[in-house]
């Protein structure tokens, strides 16, 4: 409606000009010919806006004008029709031509305007390859404009890169009359597009291509989305393809769809031997139902993840464990499929089980074993416990971890105190101590503890063994007893060694108190008054009388057993009461006794009747090797030093004698017990000589003199205390 009224706005705009014109050239008094020019105009310029038929209207109007105003009547009539008709058929003829020409010239903008509407990239270009029309969307696509590209050689803009060589490209493109295809073009600001182009050939009536039209569309972030899709696919497919775990695709049926080759490889099977099987085939008959249950879940509960563990058959019998992780999922037709991941746990189920029976015969052998376990936390508040725990305090296995370790401390205050100072919380060495703890009834017995720290599973524990040594400290204490008499024993066979001595030796005071006594008893007897004899001979008495009872006295200390005591004493005195007790041996024996003992030496700390035992076994040792020397020779010399034994000060006792000397074979063998190289030795001596040393934290050796003889020697501690 809108383009009528258009057309009748024009049709009246032309009939006004065709009035205009025909006043003024009728004023003017122009002919028919330039007023006939002037109608054409009006004519042309009235079919290009309102159409053919206005056009024909004023046509029409301009020939009886022209006949009956501008043609003169005295003209020939033949001369004004032929010019009538002329005019006619050129106003006709021009007025279907410019109405035909508009009509094509609105077309085609139109098909401009709708090309500019488009997205995609549109141009054309002439045979020589030149631009002859450039769309808006090739404006945004490649950044020139229309005013830029229009004349621009095509190639030469846009770089173009061609998917096979150009020759064959455009041999198709004229055979075939089009083409499509993907092409590489470089924008304005040099980004590289990837473009889908669909290419035609523009022919004219003749048949003859004229032109080229383009249409081209972006693609570059499509190729990228494929290629990065493209690349993550092959990615995964090498995942799936060389990832060393098996991987299966089973439909809901149960038939595997698809295997990786490590997964089939791991079954002794090749890919195309599984795919297509029921996959319960690869499954061991008692577990196939299972298997059957498990995938089915799978499908019934599509995205949910389900885990089993089950056992498989390889192609060649042997089983193997696996555990699987199934997961139903959507794939590409719209169906389902359930994703197995197979992971083969054969050496970890074997690597289980030895544990489960290695940690079963480990607790056996820790409930079994004769001594009590405790395992504790940091506090002493108890874990775990072996039933040789239970046996021993009287509790039962839950009572017991419900308990510290000081409960059975019958002084919990010291015990804690003892341990924190020995036994740090940073200490990770074994920790040995004995102490005392109470049973459930309430008894004491002694027990040895071992304890070491460490960490599990990032918590400090402790473990503890405790042992029951109440028969072992009734064996200590028996073998105690045992080697004080031992002590005594040999004490007493040194003594019977020197009893003969000892009896001459006696037999002086006494013979003395004896005729001291008679004396008095004379005196009396003749009635005489001399007091002063009287009193002379019985201090004699009492002065024998007390020589005497030293004697015994220092016999019976020697053959007295008693229990040893460590006090201060003076080596110097041991040395002077065993001269006292060797004197008379040494005189029987022709022996020469030459001591010197330093008053100045320091106190040491021991019992003295044990190292009277010590020296005078190595003094009547030393005698007895000088038995086959000449009477003249036999020299005995004790000498006493100062001295130091690993950095401590020390006293030294050496014996030294000139006797038959040590054989250099038999010297690592001198105090080993029962050897002896006497005729009738038991071999105890110095074995029981050395262990008293050893005893008082001291040491006893023997060494060969330089000209004869043997010097024993032992060295103790000095006492600073003292």
């Amino acid at each position: 409606m809108r383009s009528f009224e258009r057309a009748g706005s024009y049709a009246l705009l032309g009939l006004g000009a065709f009035a205009v014109v025909t006043l003024v050239c009728f004023g003017l008094g122009f002919k028919s010919t330039p007023t006939a020019f002037l109608y054409l105009i009006i004519v042309v310029l009235l079919s290009r806006t309102a159409g053919f038929i206005p056009a024909a209207l004023v046509s029409g109007l301009a020939i009886v004008s022209l006949n009956y105003v501008f043609i003169s009547s005295d003209s020939l009539y033949s001369v004004s029709v032929l010019e009538l008709g002329a005019f006619l058929i050129t106003a006709l003829v021009t007025t279907r031509l410019v109405s035909r020409s508009t009509r094509t010239a609105r077309l085609l903008e139109e098909r401009a305007r709708l090309l500019d509407l488009a997205h995609d990239a549109v141009f054309v270009r002439d045979m020589d390859g030149r631009i002859a029309y450039w769309s808006r969307g090739a404006e945004e696509l490649y950044g020139w404009t229309a005013g830029e590209a229009l004349g621009r050689v095509a190639q030469e803009l846009l770089h173009t890169e061609f998917p096979a060589p150009f020759t064959d490209v455009s041999a198709e493109l004229m055979r075939a009359g089009s083409w499509q295809g993907e092409l590489v073009h470089t924008t304005r600001d040099g980004r590289r597009a990837v473009v889908a182009a669909r290419c035609a050939v523009e022919r004219d009536d003749a048949g003859e291509p004229v032109a080229f039209l383009l249409t081209t569309n972006d693609i570059t972030e499509r190729k990228r989305a494929e290629e990065a899709l493209r690349k993550s696919e092959e990615k995964w497919r090498a995942v799936f393809e060389h990832n060393p775990t098996m991987y299966f695709m089973v439909d809901p049926a149960g038939t595997i769809a698809s295997v990786n080759p490590f997964g089939a490889e791991q079954l002794g099977y090749t890919v195309e031997e599984l795919v297509g099987r029921p996959v319960l085939d690869v499954f061991l008959d008692a577990d196939r139902d299972a298997a059957r249950r498990r995938l089915a879940a799978c499908v019934e509960h599509p995205g949910q993840v389900l885990r089993w563990e089950l056992r498989k058959v390889r192609k060649d019998g042997t089983i193997i464990c696996v555990r699987e992780t199934g997961k139903a999922m959507l794939v590409a037709d719209g169906g389902l499929s359930v994703l197995v991941v197979c992971e083969d746990i054969t050496q970890q189920k074997r690597a289980e089980d030895e544990l489960r029976a290695s940690e079963a015969r480990f607790r056996t052998l820790v409930d079994h074993a004769s001594d009590a376990f405790f395992l504790c936390d940091a506090p002493g508040n108890m874990i775990d416990v072996n039933r040789q725990a239970c046996e021993s305090y009287g509790y039962t296995r839950e009572e017991l971890v419900r308990m510290n370790v000081f409960d059975f401390s019958p002084d919990e205050d010291a015990d804690r105190k003892f341990i924190l100072e020995n036994f740090p919380p940073t200490e990770t060495r074994v920790f040995t101590f004995e102490t005392w703890h109470r049973r459930k009834d309430g008894t004491l017995f002694p027990v040895e503890v071992r304890a070491r720290r460490f960490v599990e599973g990032g918590h400090r524990r402790i473990i503890g063994l405790l042992r029951d040594i109440t028969t072992r400290k009734q064996a200590e204490q028996a073998l105690r007893e045992a080697q004080a008499a031992l002590t005594h024993a040999t004490r007493v066979t040194t003594l019977g060694e020197v009893t003969a001595s000892f009896a001459h030796e006696l037999n002086q005071p006494l013979a003395a108190i004896v005729n001291n006594a008679n004396a008095c008893l004379a005196l009396l007897a003749n009635a005489q008054e001399d007091v002063g004899e009287v009193r002379e001979a019985l201090a004699d008495i009492v002065t024998d009388g007390g020589r005497a009872s030293a004697i015994i006295e220092r016999v019976r200390a020697l053959a007295k057993r008693s229990t040893p005591e460590h006090v201060a004493l003076r080596l110097g005195d041991v040395v002077n009461d065993v001269l006292a007790l060797a004197a008379a041996e040494a005189a029987a024996r022709r022996v020469t006794i030459d001591a010197s003992v330093p008053a100045d030496l320091p106190a040491v700390l021991g019992d003295r009747v044990q190292l009277q035992q010590v020296l005078l076994n190595l003094v009547v040792n030393a005698m007895d090797a000088m038995a086959a020397v000449d009477e003249r020779g036999r020299s005995l010399r004790i000498r006493g030093r100062l001295d130091a034994d690993n950095g401590r000060r020390a006293v030294t006792i050496s014996v030294a004698d000139c006797g038959v000397g040590l054989e250099p074979d038999r010297m690592n063998r001198l105090f080993d017990a029962f050897y002896t190289t006497k005729p009738h030795g038991m071999g105890l001596g110095l074995a029981i000589s050395r262990s008293i040393i050893e005893a008082h934290g001291g040491r006893l050796w023997a060494q060969r003199n330089d000209d004869a003889g043997a010097t024993f020697s032992f060295s103790l501690p000095a006492s600073a205390a003292a």
